[in-house]
């Protein structure tokens, strides 16, 4: 059967995009020419730090991932980020970030500016990306989506042949047989090469994963069985100066996954999936496009998704084709305005066995400038419009940003916007089933947001990042489960309340302490319900604490993480609530010589028996010990 529908038509809005008068001002200002060193802009254009350009994001640099020996991205962000994490159990088994009460299908996930975030089910699996591919990690607010997360990856550089591999192991503590001490190994390997007219690198892991670990029903220990898996990635990078100011560069990745799905502990169907992805992109990258004032960047890029599903019930295959052209010009006007814009065409074609054959096309513009009005205040002004035949209207996103510099080392400053979600293409055309079932009459989606941020940096003693946010919701898409069955329904309206607070102590000898804590109120106020009914957004804590504290002397360096997520109610209706959990993890690298280094890591040392999805058993007490070796 083919399938051709349109989502829920956009209501007309009469929002003025904010960025008009930005750049109406653009045009009364003096061009100025910039110095030969105008810097390459990543990712979308706007890959930044947090206190310095673009205040109230957090960043994650290749020195963090480096020092983490997390085992995949979605544990790296989770780590480094401060932010939240939901897992079906194990490596490889359904592992999502939540980013102040958002799930990754809220999330908007780029690659190298390249939207990746599946049209499909919303989602992007970041455990299919090697996490020592990424240069920066940027998680922003507002603008095209209430969350951006900004991936950026690593492009050949130093000097010469340069390599180096990594294995690991992990092992369950204690383990119940033999084989929970090899229950999971990792290797992975890069090399690169620079000194030639086209710079490459080259990264690949290979994972296998038994996940069979001990947990707790009643007074009875059982052994999680059925989520064996194996999978695998390669990614490969080139570039070349075609000119000391025209950059060229391709990209090219593949992921395979061959898993089996338990799926919660009372399931009587285990299931078996194969997924493979790829993405590809061209970039040309000028530092002057025909004026010296002008920067560009021109991408093209493809990425496919092919997922087939069997269990003892049903059959199904999923085959998804994305083709995206980029384009991102940004203009340095003068010495205190600058302007940007962003535009963005993407085909999505899939053809699957439980929606049928679906299409969406969908043009993105993206404008925006940054005024430096006066020496401590600066004005960011940026709005997005989606146009696509799916909607009867174009949707558009205003976003607008005040800050001040209270001193050289303090900033603070109000940031307003407006977000537009289309329901995705699972949401929409699902054949219904005995267990999931579509929705086509949902609604789009639409919230405003705003937030207070500030900063606080003293080199060498103290920084600090604390938010104060809120989005209300309208229309909210959530999959609600009833009888047996899963659905997605739009929430009447919903509030997202809270505050994010990050401290890093670093008071030298090696040491550095951080702590963070997130607070998050939420109210459903869907059909019935009000704010007496004190219905919470399911899955989300209200509280969340982390402390990591970390030395590193000479040879050694070594960490401790405790953290605490409290109580989380499964459904609207709050009916069932998951207990909070206290974690524990620590770990030890030690450098054994210039090129062989060997670290230690445990996770759930004090063997916290708990599920963050419900159903879905959390690991027990794991060690993992591993090697690196690196060469040139």
């Amino acid at each position: 059967m083919t399938v051709k529908r349109s989502a829920a038509a956009g209501r007309p809005s009469p929002a003025i995009c904010p960025v008009a008068l930005t750049l109406a001002l653009g045009l009364l200002a003096a061009p100025k020419a910039h110095p030969t060193d105008i810097p390459v802009m990543d990712g979308a254009g706007v890959t930044v730090t947090a206190e310095l350009t673009e205040p109230g994001t957090v960043r994650v640099d290749r020195d963090d991932i480096d020092r983490s020996t997390a085992p995949d991205l979605v544990s790296l962000l989770a780590e480094t980020a401060g932010v939240s994490m939901t897992s079906h159990g194990g490596y490889g088994t359904v592992n999502a970030v939540s980013i102040r009460g958002l799930s990754t299908s809220r999330i908007q996930v780029r690659i190298d500016g390249a939207l990746v975030s599946s049209p499909q089910s919303g989602d992007f699996d970041l455990t299919s990306i090697d996490k020592n591919t990424i240069e920066s990690i940027t998680i922003r607010y507002g603008g095209s989506a209430a969350v951006t997360l900004d991936i950026v990856t690593r492009k050949p550089g130093g000097t010469g042949f340069t390599w180096n591999a990594g294995f690991s192991n992990t092992a369950w503590i204690p383990p119940n047989t033999g084989q929970s001490l090899v229950d999971t190994q990792r290797l992975d390997f890069s090399l690169g090469w620079s000194d030639t007219p086209v710079r490459f690198r080259l990264n690949a892991f290979a994972t296998r994963a038994q996940n069979r670990f001990p947990f707790e029903q009643g007074d009875t220990i059982l052994v999680r069985t059925g989520n064996e898996m194996l999978d695998g990635s390669v990614a490969a990078l080139a570039d070349t100066d075609i000119t000391p100011l025209v950059n060229l560069s391709a990209s090219a990745s593949l992921y395979r996954a061959d898993k089996n799905v338990a799926g919660p502990v009372t399931t009587t169907n285990p299931g078996k999936q194969d997924d493979l992805r790829s993405l590809e992109t061209i970039s040309l990258t000028a530092k002057r496009f025909f004026s010296p004032s002008v920067w560009a960047r021109f991408t093209l890029a493809h990425g496919m998704t092919r997922l087939d599903w069997e269990d003892p019930a049903t059959e199904s295959r999923h085959s998804l084709h994305s083709i995206e052209s980029i384009g991102f010009w940004k203009f340095f006007l003068a010495e205190t305005l600058d302007t940007r814009f962003r535009a963005t065409w993407k085909h999505d074609s899939l053809d699957s066995t439980n929606t049928g054959d679906a299409r969406r096309d969908t043009v993105t513009l993206e404008s925006g400038g940054d005024w430096r009005m006066t020496r401590e205040w600066n004005l960011s002004a940026d709005c997005a419009v989606l146009i696509s035949p799916s909607l009867e209207t174009p949707a558009l996103m205003p976003a607008l940003t005040l800050s001040r510099a209270f001193g050289p080392k303090t900033t603070g400053g109000l940031r307003v916007f407006k977000t537009f979600k289309m329901p995705d293409m699972n949401a929409l055309y699902w054949a219904g089933d005995t267990t999931v079932t579509g929705n086509p009459d949902l609604k789009n989606e639409t919230a405003l947001g705003g937030e207070l941020f500030a900063a606080h940096n003293a080199p060498g003693r103290f920084r600090s990042e604390h938010s104060l946010y809120a989005r209300w919701y309208r229309d909210a898409i959530i999959w609600q489960t009833a009888a047996g069955v899963w659905s997605p329904e739009n929430v009447g309206e919903a509030l997202y309340l809270g505050s994010d607070h990050r401290v890093v102590f670093t008071p030298g000898d090696g040491l550095s302490l951080t702590l963070n804590y997130a607070w998050l109120f939420t109210r459903a106020l869907t059909g019935d319900f009000t704010f007496s009914d004190g219905k919470r957004m399911p899955y989300q804590s209200e509280h969340r604490f982390s402390i990591r504290l970390e030395r590193s002397v000479r040879r050694y360096s070594w960490h401790i993480a405790p953290r605490y997520e409290s109580p989380r109610f499964t459904t609207i209706m709050n009916a069932t609530e998951l207990p909070g959990v206290f974690l524990l993890d620590a770990g030890m690298t030690i450098q054994a010589g210039p090129r062989v280094s060997f670290h230690l890591d445990g996770r759930n040392l004090l063997n916290e028996q708990w599920m963050s999805m419900d159903g879905y058993p959390m690991p027990a007490r794991s060690v993992t010990a591993g090697i690196r070796v690196r060469g040139q």
